[in-house]
């Protein structure tokens, strides 16, 4: 980790070939307010457009569903609104539309003679109603059956319903013109319902859908069956939940009642999204087919597939993406990927089989290979080694992180890489196990009672140990996390402090870096205010800031660099005109400490800061953490943002393991989902010993994870069934 990886991938390859689009259009100056810096290599040849996914993505929209997030809504949502038919939300009768020159072709295909009754019915109080129709010039009704003159009902002898009589048509070539007219008058008249009586029988048109309660619904289209749209519940605004509670109205789905009343093939949109995965793509192939239905249903098929091969079967479209585990998420992004239907692109991916199983590896590889063979490149980031194994060409960084990395070690075939001396190598060949010296723990129980995934069950965990959950995919490994965080665990009084060491909180602002995360640069800027330097140009601790004006650069408002929004592609950065990236004013930058200025010491690297800033506790503490956990090769001042999810995850454990050395850490509760992802084979024993110290500080530490290497050192494991149950509870003897 750190060696430059993703630095070549993404801040160059990717970065060029955004940079070469815009050019392109034109659109690099009007953006950017003039050239896009090019990345700092000599040349690049050869490039195709360029399309990344990357490792660190931000979490799915609280109000997003798994549906939302692939293709899937889109699908189901054109399907049951270009095919489906509205039904009357209160009475569940079908209400087809019939267009006007449709009605009239209906009406004249009638055999010549017969005597047609052109109808509309009448919703309102009768006194009312009768009322309108007499000013409309009308005077005939039909009430209870039978047709009277409007003189003879009087608004007390009107029980049920009223249809006007428009007119009174015998059936004859030439007729057309006054057919026309009577269906569009008693459209007008009847809201949009037409009835036509022949000899006794009876046949309704809708022009527009109406209920029988005499509202007009709305027309039937996807945006109708969208969550969030016009057909959203009313309740919950299409949220699906009321206070973090199932919507009482909607059962969850976010639709409101017209919406949840379209049918297509039988069914309602809700019945659908209700279905796993794998049910929906066998339900799709059922489905009749026709020029509209057709590419949608086959397309439908198509991305279920996709999921389902991923592990993603057992989920449905409607799950709330929030709930779902780091590896879930990861995949569903990564179905988006293999589903893409391009050729001639260079696809740049970030750790794509981050966290996936043995079994799921082995599709997502395939999926690969199938992205490769219609005529797509991939330049693929990863320390997966059966992804490394299936490669066509091997290229490994190093020989170690930061400065110490960047340099090609090994470029070459898998099979070549097998016999090569690096870290790589070394890690396929066979990692050496891990060991430490377990601890017991005090008892302490998760129950679980109501909740719509996982069931009820009493989960067993350990107190001041290292607890693992693990289980099969799907088996809700983080939902059990995400309830540990939030949850009253019995037997943890005095857990005061929750701490998810994801690494999201440390990279939510692109003025943070490490120095301020772990609480270095208040001691630093104190150092630096106390110099006669600073004395003489009255400067005071506030100066040195990146947070407030005062001596930060305004023109970039000490970031360094002008971030340039570009719509639909992701933002680049330009470096700052004024400051050339040092982020303070010129006055500030004269101030040194030990001889060198605010920039300068933000530029260090943690491993160059330890022997030029010890002997001061507060530093020295914070350096060794960040050490200690494998961060030695980062610098003070680098944006936690541009950090990869595993080193956010090691700053997150870094500030803890400073905490707790100075308080103790018998009141924290740390949990970690799937810790090891993004993390080389070598990388893993670091984190090992950082779990280790914290628990041996006294911190209760639970983890989800699949990683043999930490299972194998876990105090406790649970290990959850497929549905969610605890399956068994295992302690690790020794």
């Amino acid at each position: 980790s750190g060696s430059g990886k993703t630095s070549l991938a993404l801040d160059t390859v990717y970065a060029e070939g955004r940079r070469r689009y815009l050019e392109a259009l034109s659109l690099g100056r009007a953006v950017a307010g003039g050239p896009l810096p090019p990345p700092a290599v000599d040349r690049i040849d050869g490039l195709p457009p360029t399309v990344a996914l990357e490792q660190i993505a931000p979490p799915p929209p609280r109000t997003a569903s798994v549906g939302r997030l692939t293709p899937l809504d889109a699908l189901l949502e054109a399907l049951w609104g270009r095919a489906g038919t509205l039904h009357d939300p209160d009475t569940g009768e079908a209400l087809e539309i019939t267009p006007h020159d449709a009605i009239v072709a209906a009406l004249t295909a009638f055999a010549e003679g017969t005597r047609l009754h052109v109808e509309a019915p009448l919703v309102g109080p009768p006194g009312a109603v009768l009322a309108e129709v007499v000013r409309a010039g009308f005077s005939r009704v039909r009430h209870d059956g039978e047709v009277v003159g409007i003189e003879a009902l009087r608004p007390v002898d009107v029980r049920g319903p009223l249809r006007v009589v428009v007119d009174r048509i015998r059936v004859q070539p030439g007729r057309q013109g006054r057919v026309h007219e009577a269906v569009r008058v008693a459209m007008r008249a009847g809201q949009g319902v037409v009835v036509a009586v022949t000899d006794g029988s009876e046949r309704v048109f809708r022009g527009r859908a109406v209920a029988a309660s005499g509202e007009a619904l709305p027309a039937l289209r996807p945006a109708l069956l969208r969550r969030g749209g016009p057909g959203s519940c009313p309740a919950c605004g299409g949220r699906g939940g009321v206070d973090d509670r199932l919507c009482d109205a909607c059962g969850g789905c976010g639709l409101g009642p017209v919406a949840r009343a379209v049918r297509f093939a039988g069914r309602t949109l809700p019945d659908v999204l209700g279905l796993d995965l794998a049910g929906l793509c066998d339900l799709a192939a059922t489905w009749p087919r026709d020029a509209v239905t057709g590419p949608l249903a086959d397309a439908l098929q198509r991305a279920c597939t996709v999921l389902c091969d991923l592990g993603l079967g057992g989920l449905t479209a409607a799950r709330d993406a929030t709930t779902l585990s780091a590896s879930e998420w990861q995949r569903v992004r990564l179905a988006a990927v293999l589903s893409a239907e391009l050729s001639g692109v260079l696809w740049i991916l970030d750790e794509p089989t981050a966290g996936l199983d043995s079994a799921h590896t082995a599709t997502a590889i395939d999926g690969l290979r199938a992205l490769r063979d219609r005529g797509n490149g991939l330049l693929v980031v990863t320390h997966d080694p059966d992804v490394v194994r299936a490669a066509d060409r091997v290229i490994e960084f190093g020989p170690g992180p930061g400065v110490d990395g960047g340099r090609v070690v090994f470029d070459g075939t898998p099979a070549a890489l097998a016999r090569a001396d690096t870290a790589t190598a070394r890690a396929l060949a066979g990692v050496e196990p891990l060991a430490r010296t377990r601890v017991h723990g005090a008892p302490m129980t998760l129950r679980v009672r109501e909740h719509p995934v996982l069931a009820a069950a009493d989960i067993p965990l350990r107190r001041g140990a290292l607890n693992a959950v693990t289980g099969p995919a799907g088996a809700g490994r983080t939902l059990v996390l995400g309830l540990v965080e939030r949850a009253d665990l019995d037997g943890g009084d005095g857990l005061a402090r929750v701490v998810a060491a994801d690494g999201a909180a440390a990279r939510a602002s692109w003025r943070s870096m490490p120095a301020t995360y772990i609480g270095l640069w208040d001691t630093l800027r104190d150092l630096l205010a106390a110099t006669t330097e600073a004395a003489v140009r009255g400067l005071d601790a506030r100066a040195f800031s990146l947070a407030v004006p005062g001596g930060r650069c305004e023109a970039c408002e000490g970031r360094g660099s002008r971030r340039v929004e570009l719509g639909v592609l992701p933002p680049v950065d330009v470096p700052c005109a004024v400051c050339e990236g040092r982020r303070f004013a010129g006055d500030v930058l004269a101030v040194t400490w030990k001889g060198l200025d605010a920039a300068g010491l933000l530029g260090l690297t943690v491993d160059a800061a330890r022997p030029l800033l010890s002997g001061h506790p507060r530093l020295d503490d914070g350096l060794r953490a960040l050490a200690d956990v494998g961060l030695g090769h980062i610098t003070l001042g680098q944006a936690v943002p541009t950090l990869s999810g595993g080193e956010a995850r090691r700053l997150r454990l870094a500030r803890e393991l400073v905490r707790a050395g100075r308080r103790g850490g018998a009141d924290t509760l740390v949990v970690l989902d799937d810790p090891t992802v993004g993390l080389h084979p070598a990388d893993v024993p670091v984190l090992a010993r950082t779990l280790d110290r914290l628990v041996q500080e006294g911190a209760t530490v639970v983890i989800a994870t699949r990683d043999p290497a930490l299972l194998a050192i876990a105090d406790h494991i649970v290990t959850l069934a497929a549905v969610g149950r605890v399956a068994e509870v295992s302690a690790p003897a020794g």
